[in-house]
């Protein structure tokens, strides 16, 4: 084979890549240049809006509005942000004629003080806080006789509650003795009491 002239090989891939890029960047630069010119144009214009060549009522309306939407805008929003600022300063002047006043201002009702029942215990009350007592229930689910007068009947009559009492008495009094012939060592007094319990 006879070797070939440079000049007729073809370009490689990587060398035909940037000189693509290049082109891709001047056609670029080309069109935001134009943009620029436009939108310079366009401000320029903007000054003195007149109707263009060749441009309906239609669309010169549109580009009217358009270009005085913001300016709009703008004076509406300082116009809402005057108001709210002169409201606050009259409220503030207000508040602060009346703590001028005092609070015997004509006009103010006083309202009434409340006077709420407070806690009997200085201290705070704790997580995990053991009971002194059980609690009292002063009111009871609904439909129940619990903390009403005229509740349910009793469900024990009385001469079941006197037996039931003395069965009590009995017991706690069996109890009582039992704890005492512990402390003491006896062993026939304990017998003794619990042939008498059966």
């Amino acid at each position: 084979m006879v070797p070939t002239p440079l000049s007729s090989e073809p370009i490689p891939k990587g060398m035909a890549r940037i000189l693509g890029a290049e082109r891709v960047r001047a056609d670029y630069r080309a069109q935001q240049k134009k943009k620029r010119e436009e939108e310079d144009r366009d401000r320029k214009g903007r000054d003195t809006i007149e109707l263009l060549p060749g441009e309906s009522l239609r669309e010169f309306n549109r580009r009217v509005e358009d270009a005085h939407r913001p300016l709009v805008r703008g004076a509406l929003k300082r116009k809402n942000e005057e108001k709210r600022r002169e409201k606050k300063e009259t409220k503030k002047r207000k508040r602060d004629e009346s703590d001028d006043e005092g609070e015997d201002a004509k006009g103010v009702e006083q309202r009434p003080v409340r006077e709420f029942a407070t806690v009997s215990s200085s201290a705070p009350r704790r997580l995990n806080e053991v009971a002194q007592a059980p609690p009292v229930l002063t009111k009871g689910p609904k439909r129940s006789g619990v903390g009403k007068d005229g509740g349910k009947a009793p469900a024990v009559s009385m001469a079941r509650k006197v037996i039931l009492e003395r069965e009590r008495a009995r017991v706690v009094e069996l109890y009582r003795a039992l704890k005492v012939s512990r402390e003491t060592g006896d062993s026939d007094k304990r017998a003794r009491i619990d042939c008498a319990g059966l």
